[in-house]
């Protein structure tokens, strides 16, 4: 029996176990340890499913991807649940008129960078998944910022936060 025998240990990867794209020896070292003596490790990240790749990492149990969205069974390749955004086409609408300048949206089968002015028609054209994340890459000023966060949580509510 392993002194981290049922413990699970679920971790960001963007400035907690990752630097930039490289894991710190240290956090290896100590995951490394961790899984020898039993624990079990997984991610939980706002990143998307397939980024895990990156990192020599062995995971045990599903990984939580896309901001919470997405499970995802690294074992398998496969999603075992998603929670897709609903009502994304109002707010899709209003980041097309929005001082956004460009926006990533995150489908269950990939994610698609746009100009501000093709948001909708990004999200029209793309394929047949749903849209788990939308990340907004700036805005001109702060109170389109803070207008755009009260409109989005009264859409998704907690499920949205401008970082």
């Amino acid at each position: 029996m392993g002194r981290f025998d049922g413990i699970l240990i679920c971790s960001d990867v963007d400035g907690t176990l990752a630097v930039g794209k490289e894991i710190p020896e240290k956090n290896l070292q100590a995951l490394q340890y961790f899984q020898s003596e039993g624990g079990l490790f997984t991610l939980a990240t706002g990143r998307p499913a397939g980024y895990e790749n990156h990192f020599p990492l062995r995971y045990h149990v599903p990984l939580i991807t896309d901001n919470g969205t997405r499970i995802y069974d690294v074992a398998t390749g496969h999603t075992l649940w998603t929670f897709p955004l609903d009502g994304s086409g109002l707010l899709l609408e209003w980041l097309d008129r929005s001082s956004c300048v460009d926006v990533t949206l995150g489908f269950t089968d990939g994610y698609v960078k746009s100009s501000r002015g093709d948001v909708v028609a990004s999200f029209l054209s793309h394929k047949t998944g749903e849209l788990l994340k939308l990340v907004c890459h700036g805005f001109s000023d702060e109170a389109e910022a803070v207008a755009f966060q009260t409109e989005a949580q009264g859409t998704f509510g907690e499920r949205y936060r401008i970082h």
